[in-house]
């Protein structure tokens, strides 16, 4: 197979000779294929995807079927599949942006090994500023320690990215104890497949035993380094020490601005849940007696909600720097923290008391034991029958909340005080973050092949914050797709959960 790909992508790639004759109803078939397999992926017509693209020959011709067919072959969990996508990309001739993406996927369907052997297959991948980023996500699936010696060698020939050797004078203060892990149980709506429900509960189990073996929230520094708008810091002699997958630009200490003493808190991802609980424990630190006052980096595409939290911290903001523009920083501060860290919950939890504090003081007096996060204003995952969904929760005394609605004070306010937190998957889960100790979240969660355990994002920020985690998992035709809550299934469940009976009937 390996012989007839490699003769196939020659010729495709100009490498060969092939008749110019066959070639434009060649061109037409494959844009009809590539189109239907297309079509059906977005449809989540696995099975047809993987009947589509099962021609060797089609895929040495069109590359860009190999995509299709491994987010197929993933979704329906077909290993055989799998590995022959990983055989082939490694041989085939591509793009360094497709050989990045099907080296993820590969990575992602836990086969680091033939997902390095794609990625490293063209030098242009190697020399691409991004491979920093690929072969860091690689190495985290990685157990067998020879290949994970190569991928620390590739990593360092590149310039790669360096953890800070020292620790920064001040930091995270030492407290005694470890805060108990929360609770998951997943329930499954009637149509969700068995295995589906087994996959998430493996994650779960996998993620607690991560927990139970916590890491220790630490800052850093790095001295005489440049720092751009992505969060990509890098030395004067070019070496990238934080890669952000960006070529380095070629700037000097006197074409930019010089800053004494900073502190890194920006990075590629944007959004409220990597803000609020990966970005902001960072500043926790900076709240303790004598610690010192950095300029904050925050990036250049900051949100309104970045600021307001600092405000309701009680962190200038006028010590924020934004900027496409790289500056010069003498001394960077790096804190190293994350969910693992969240065990050690007194060394994090300033910056939410503060927050949360503030927001008390800020809010309206009503407060609201049970309530709902309503997706009504949602651009994509709707509900279709959302509206039901919001008055027989209601019915059993719910508040219903569209967080978008309020100022982020309210918004923290309103899921602090509350005991029950009811809402559908979506970014305004994450203020769970700052939910009170024992709090039982209830996530609806829809779920579809190849996107079930990716969305185990607020499940995992439960059991790090000690509440009681529950997830409805619904049936989903597609990633991106509406979907409908089983409103019997679900009310019955939620009522077990509260423990309490139903409502009359009118």
């Amino acid at each position: 197979m390996i012989a007839l790909l490699k003769r196939l992508g020659a010729l495709r790639s100009g490498r060969g000779s092939a008749s110019p004759e066959a070639a434009p109803p060649r061109e037409t078939r494959e844009a009809l294929l590539r189109a239907e397999a297309e079509a059906s992926l977005a449809a989540g017509d696995w099975t047809k995807v993987l009947e589509l693209t099962s021609s060797k020959r089609d895929l040495a011709a069109d590359v860009r079927l190999l995509v299709f067919r491994l987010s197929a072959a993933r979704a329906l969990k077909a290993t055989a599949a799998i590995q022959e996508v990983g055989l082939a990309a490694a041989w085939l001739p591509m793009t360094v942006v497709m050989r990045r993406r099907i080296a993820h996927d590969l990575a992602a369907a836990d086969m680091p090994e033939q997902a390095w052997r794609v990625l490293t297959a063209d030098p242009a991948t190697v020399a691409d500023p991004r491979f920093l980023q690929s072969a860091r996500a690689i190495k985290q699936k990685l157990t067998d320690p020879r290949l994970l010696a190569e991928v620390e060698a590739a990593i360092r020939t590149a310039g790669g990215e360096t953890t800070p050797a020292a620790d920064y004078e001040h930091g995270y203060r030492e407290s005694p104890g470890l805060t108990a892990q929360g609770t998951a149980a997943v329930h499954a709506a009637p149509g969700v497949p068995a295995a589906q429900i087994e996959r998430l509960e493996a994650d779960l189990a996998k993620f607690r035993d991560g927990q139970a073996k916590p890491s220790k929230p630490r800052v850093g520094f790095y001295e005489n380094v440049f720092v751009d708008g992505s969060g990509q810091v890098w030395s004067d002699d070019g070496s990238i020490l934080l890669s952000q997958g960006a070529a380095v630009p070629k700037v000097a200490k006197a074409d930019v601005a010089h800053i004494p003493l900073a502190l890194h808190v920006s990075g590629r991802a944007k959004g409220l849940y990597p803000w609020l609980v990966e970005q902001a424990p960072k500043l926790s630190w900076l709240l303790a007696d004598g610690a010192p006052k950095p300029r904050l980096l925050l990036g250049e595409k900051g949100q309104g909600y970045e600021l307001e939290t600092l405000r309701l911290a009680g962190l200038d903001v006028a010590d924020v720097v934004r900027g496409s523009r790289p500056v010069f920083v003498e001394k960077l501060l790096v804190a190293k923290v994350g969910l693992r860290s969240f065990p050690r919950w007194k060394r994090i939890a300033p910056i939410y008391d503060r927050i949360v504090s503030r927001a008390l003081t800020e809010a309206s007096a009503d407060a609201y034991d049970r309530i709902y996060v309503s997706r009504s204003d949602a651009s994509r995952r709707k509900i279709e029958n959302e509206a039901a969904l919001e008055a027989a929760l209601a019915a059993r005394g719910f508040r219903i909340c569209v967080l978008s609605e309020a100022p982020l004070a309210e918004q923290i306010a309103t899921i602090s005080r509350a005991k029950v937190i009811v809402g559908g998957h979506g970014s305004g889960l994450a203020h769970i973050v700052v939910a009170q100790p024992g709090a039982k979240v209830i996530e609806l969660l829809p779920i579809s092949d190849g996107a079930d355990t990716l969305r185990l994002t607020y499940a995992h920020l439960a059991i790090a914050r000690g509440l009681e985690y529950h997830a409805w998992a619904e049936a989903q035709p597609a990633a991106k797709a509406p979907w409908s809550v089983h409103l019997d299934g679900f009310l019955s469940k939620l009522d077990k959960i509260l423990d309490v009976a139903p409502p009359a009937a009118r």
